[in-house]
């Protein structure tokens, strides 16, 4: 049965706003990083992915400190130390869980559109990577095999290449 004392939920709301923040963000930076893809832009990709990095660092910080907060407040209810945020939610007086279960839904909504721009990422950068390899097969393929036309064949030391434009 929960504990129904008041108790301070003010440093968890304050951590999900500060991983909703942080979320919001890289949902931005995947975003640019869709733009960059499409327009070919190397060096922007590469400094949104570094700023992605820095991000997941700042992420991974949040969430230690997520798990160090809610531990608290899980033997403050006289909870398992490692119970599942919904079971410590559950156990707030009713009043304080509403404010704790909105963050936590936008949180998950947040997360949801980051994994979406994610993988539209990926399918961009696979499409991308087909791309260059059937280049660089077809013109590795071009350089290799001896011309069907267009070639003195009497002179291999200085055979003429030519691509049709069909290739």
């Amino acid at each position: 049965m929960p504990q129904q004392n008041k108790v301070d939920t003010s440093s968890l709301c304050a951590i999900f706003q500060a991983e909703l923040v942080l979320i919001k963000e890289m949902v931005q930076i995947s975003l640019a990083q869709e733009k960059s893809v499409v327009a070919g832009d190397i060096t922007l990709l590469q400094a949104l992915i570094n700023k992605l990095k820095e991000c997941h660092l700042k992420g991974r910080m949040l969430e230690l400190e997520r798990m160090k907060i809610s531990r608290k407040l899980a033997q403050s209810f006289r909870l398992q130390p490692t119970c599942t945020l919904m079971v410590l939610i559950n156990s707030l007086p009713v009043e304080q869980r509403q404010p704790v279960l909105q963050l936590r839904l936008e949180l998950l909504e947040a997360e949801r559109e980051l994994k979406q721009s994610e993988e539209r990422n990926r399918i961009f950068l696979d499409a991308a990577i087909c791309c260059t390899q059937f280049h660089i097969n077809t013109l590795t393929s071009a350089a290799l095999h001896s011309p069907a036309y267009g070639s003195n064949l009497t002179r291999i030391a200085n055979p003429a290449f030519y691509l049709d434009n069909k290739v």
